[in-house]
């Protein structure tokens, strides 16, 4: 499900088709935040679901963490030596300091410094690979905004919202951070509400909200994100997010609407965490001889 589909079920869970308790924007949030939560979850589980590499140039020593890192893992030299990462942080870096600043048994080891991290050698220059769990990009869903043309798609950046005027208002939720949705796939929705291009975003540029894709989408189409997490978990988010917006404080709560979509949340829930208890199927575990 796309972020699109995802808020449109929402609507219907919560008994509200066109906003007015609830804007697209907070109900976006929600969807967020579920999002979020599952993320955590499943960087907990074995799998490793959200792991990918990157290489990083470390300079005297110094490296900075790819900006979708959320947990780094392990990372190794242009030679494919490991290189560690040294229990305690920077108070015991002199600990395994030897003759020239190297560590005693000539292996290299780092250590975590906010958004950075320093080997420990001083004199350490290379690139390197890191492997890490990534931080999930948020959705976003809206009309296309004008702008978008051939390989191009506008994002909606309108903070007020009004479908009659092709606008969900959902432009605070946009992350301008260059390069941010790059690997996102996003579905886009034509004027006859035909969906009609599926393609992965490959350039983000933060200063005009365009998105390059493969596909030539026009001003007012409709268009939503897809979650990076497993699709498996797209029920589950929806319905998380569809419980956060119908026990919002000064909402017309409706207690027999509530308990049915918690019951769904229950059984989606279990079903999920079942799925995700272990990452290769039973079957394929076969034992060597």
């Amino acid at each position: 499900m796309n972020a699109y589909e995802q808020i449109d079920f929402i609507r219907d869970l919560i008994g509200e088709s066109a906003a007015a308790h609830w804007s697209t924007l907070n109900l976006l949030r929600r969807l967020n935040m579920a999002q979020n939560k599952i993320a955590i979850k499943l960087s907990m589980t074995p799998g490793d679901w959200l792991t990918k590499s990157d290489s990083v140039v470390v300079t005297n020593g110094v490296g900075s963490f790819p900006s979708d890192c959320s947990k780094p893992i392990y990372m190794e030299d242009s030679n494919g030596s490991p290189i560690s990462w040294l229990a305690g942080g920077p108070a015991y870096r002199q600990v395994s300091r030897g003759a020239a600043g190297y560590p005693d048994d000539a292996s290299q080891e780092a250590y975590v410094l906010a958004n950075t991290f320093e080997v420990n050698t001083s004199t350490f220059s290379d690139t390197i690979t890191l492997w890490y769990q990534r931080r999930v990009p948020e959705l976003h869903m809206g009309f296309a905004a004008s702008g978008s043309g051939a390989s191009a798609l506008k994002f909606d950046t309108s903070t007020a919202e009004a479908v009659a005027s092709n606008t969900y208002g959902t432009g605070k939720g946009i992350k301008f951070l260059n390069d941010y949705y790059n690997g996102v796939i996003v579905d886009i929705y034509n004027g006859s509400g035909i969906q009609d291009i599926r393609s992965t975003i490959t350039d983000w540029d933060a200063a005009t909200a365009v998105a390059t894709i493969t596909g030539t989408p026009t001003a007012a189409d409709i268009y939503g994100t897809i979650s990076v997490l497993p699709e498996e978990s797209h029920m589950l988010m929806t319905f998380d997010a569809a419980i956060m917006a119908l026990i919002k404080p000064g909402a017309k709560l409706d207690k027999e609407a509530l308990q049915f979509v918690q019951t769904e949340y229950r059984a989606a829930k279990k079903e999920f965490d079942d799925w995700i208890s272990i990452r290769v199927h039973a079957g394929m575990a076969v034992g060597r001889s």
